[in-house]
């Protein structure tokens, strides 16, 4: 059976970042679709620093 996974990357990334956040004993974030633009914002602009306190705003 053959499956596809049209946003893997996205899938993948949004994995990594919930590891880093369970590995600093922070809780996971699930990214609503309505925050989408934003986080792909922080992405286009190759924001770290904007997405590590847009997440830490998530997590609480």
């Amino acid at each position: 059976m053959k499956q596809s996974f049209e946003d893997g990357n996205g899938r993948t990334g949004k994995l990594l970042i919930n590891y880093e956040l369970l590995k600093n004993d922070l809780p996971p974030v699930v990214i609503a679709k309505e925050d989408r633009v934003k986080y792909f914002e922080f992405l286009r602009n190759n924001d770290s620093n904007g997405l590590a306190e847009w997440l830490k705003d998530l997590s609480k």
